[in-house]
């Protein structure tokens, strides 16, 4: 495994109390609000407003660990994140998906949900929700789907903000039927981190996760076995998530793992330094192939 470190960081967006940014989620909504900026701003736009930076979290996996009706399953249904943005007028409890938004999946015991979301930082200031809807689809004609699982869970920022070291906390939502575990990551005075991804030269397949030095469980942003072949081919990589937040204080670290070649050219990592409003690109090469971030 080889190194590279990047003198600044790719972080076009920050979690913070302060300044109106532009920002696209999931699930064709459009809003402006107070939070998450995903396009850079100038540094006389920055200086000229103080930056208040938050906590924030990031929704690792989530997986459904028992199920009163056997394995494997046909699920679908809703994971759904709420912060304090979403209390505001304009945006009535919308949230942002994080996965799988009604897609039909098959799982095993275990077997982590696809996530697709957040599409934009989470600030922890007050709390953050997440709500889980999961039903489970009837075979057959007569047979009606089930409601596998609805709960949800609270992550206070209140209680987090005293704490000097964040680590991976797990939380277990109980059913009638199941029991669904969600592994969130909570990143102190965090910003966030919007990633793209560009085959340059070769053809990747493989999986690349992103993770930070606090927290280094990590997020899946690609994995080629979910994704059509001819995807992966020059160009840019279609991602499954794009935003990771970042403590100021920490590094984001992208791990790109291919498969079927020789040990020396299955894995690289890239380490970004995360400032406000700011953005940089990288090369990672691994054989043949060239990618850049």
């Amino acid at each position: 495994m080889r190194d590279t470190e990047a003198s600044i960081d790719m972080v076009d967006g920050s979690v913070c109390k302060e300044g109106k940014k532009q920002l696209v989620i999931q699930g064709d909504h459009e809003s402006s609000i107070d939070a998450l900026s995903v396009k850079a701003v100038s540094t006389s736009d920055v200086s000229e407003k103080l930056f208040v930076p938050c906590n924030s979290a990031n929704v690792l996996r989530v997986k459904i660990v028992s199920s009163d009706v056997g394995f494997p399953i046909q699920v679908y249904g809703t994971v759904v994140a709420r912060d304090m943005l979403d209390q505001k007028p304009d945006r009535p409890q919308q949230g942002t998906y994080i996965g799988p938004q009604f897609s039909l999946l098959c799982l095993e015991q275990d077997e982590e949900l696809i996530l697709t979301g957040p599409k934009r930082g989470l600030a922890l200031i007050d709390a953050i929700y997440i709500e889980v809807d999961l039903m489970i689809k009837g075979e057959g004609k007569r047979k009606k789907d089930k409601q596998l699982s609805k709960g949800y869970l609270t992550l206070t920022g209140l209680a987090r903000h005293f704490r000097d070291e964040m680590e991976v906390e797990s939380y277990t939502i109980e059913s009638m039927l199941s029991k669904v575990v969600v592994m969130c990551g909570v990143e102190k005075r965090a910003v966030e981190a919007t990633i793209e991804i560009e085959v340059v030269q070769g053809k990747f397949y493989g999986e690349i996760t992103a993770c930070t030095t606090n927290i280094q469980d990590g997020i899946v942003l690609h994995d080629s076995k979910l994704i059509s072949a001819a995807a992966t081919t020059r160009g840019a990589l279609p991602l499954l998530r794009r935003v990771v937040a970042v403590g100021l204080m920490e590094k984001l670290i992208v791990t790109v793992a291919r498969a079927g070649v020789c040990k020396a050219e299955r894995q690289r990592t890239i380490k970004f330094t995360p400032r406000v409003n700011s953005g940089d690109e990288a090369e990672v090469t691994c054989g043949c192939l060239k990618m850049r971030m």
